[in-house]
Parts: C-alpha cells; structure tokens; sequence
C-alpha cells in the first residue's frame, strides 16, 4: 500500500487553520455520550 502525500499549499494551511480557530465546538447529543461511555 502506497501513503498519499497531499500538496498543501500555505495558501490552503491559512483557509484551513482560520477555519479551525474560529469554528464553533461541536454538540454532541447526551444520547450519543452514553453510547460511546457505554460500548464496552
């Protein structure tokens, strides 16, 4: 299996940490919590 290398221009790093700072935080549901603490 070959690992892909993507070209990242700082053009497209800058779009993408703005994007990352100044994004609002994912909600996640109390139903979905309880899934996940509770997969064993």
């Amino acid at each position: 299996m070959t690992p892909t290398t993507a070209k990242t221009t700082p053009s497209q790093a800058n779009t993408l940490v703005k994007l990352y700072l100044e994004s609002a935080p994912a909600e996640i549901a109390a139903e979905a919590i309880a899934q996940l603490c509770d997969w064993h």
